[in-house]
């Protein structure tokens, strides 16, 4: 909610969240492995492509923003509303990706690694964020069956912080660990949001 707020205070925007419940770190690294090979279902995926879809036939600007795992479901749901707009609604690949390119995505140690050509793509990557790196855009000069997107703009970085406020260990191991993690090299307040121009 901070860095919804963060985006809609420094853009002067409206900012509409779509939550991706956690069942806890195995179950969403099983839910990210789903979302990668496009199996199972995942409500937020589902709300997203609906929202995309309804946006595109009303003619209305979209800007999407994931981070992580939410980068994920985003190239997840637009597969979906491609195929809504070939299947559904009769176009051509061409002319789906000529509808898409209304859409803006921007996406901060996104995990997602296969997006369909149409937006207009800004990635935003910390080289010592494993997220993107290993699993997102930043290996996909190597991988043949991914795609950043026709035009993507990939935004690199270098960036570290030591982390502090972290929570008591009596919290948690996995909630000390991921605050950690966040804070030091992928959160988008922690690291991301300074290097996306909000303002822009």
């Amino acid at each position: 909610r901070q860095d919804m707020q963060a985006v809609a205070n420094e853009k002067g925007v409206n900012v509409l969240g779509v939550h991706n419940a956690t069942g806890g770190l195995g179950r969403d690294l099983g839910q990210c492995l789903k979302d990668k090979l496009g199996v199972g279902t995942n409500k937020a995926v589902d709300t997203t492509e609906t929202l995309v879809y309804e946006a595109l036939r009303e003619d209305r600007p979209l800007h999407l923003v994931g981070h992580s795992h939410g980068a994920l479901i985003v190239a997840r749901a637009l597969k979906g509303v491609r195929e809504r707009l070939t299947e559904v609604d009769g176009l051509s690949e061409q002319q789906a990706a000529v509808k898409m390119s209304d859409l803006e995505v921007t996406t901060l140690a996104g995990a997602g690694s296969d997006w369909v050509d149409g937006p207009v793509y800004g990635h935003y990557l910390n080289r010592f964020d494993a997220v993107p790196m290993l699993s997102g855009v930043g290996l996909n000069k190597l991988n043949p069956f991914a795609s950043s997107g026709a035009g993507a703009e990939l935004h690199h970085f270098t960036e570290i912080h030591k982390p502090d406020h972290l929570p008591p260990l009596k919290n948690g191991v996995e909630n000390f660990g991921a605050r950690f993690v966040d804070q030091a090299v992928h959160g988008p307040r922690d690291v991301y949001l300074d290097h996306w121009n909000l303002l822009d």
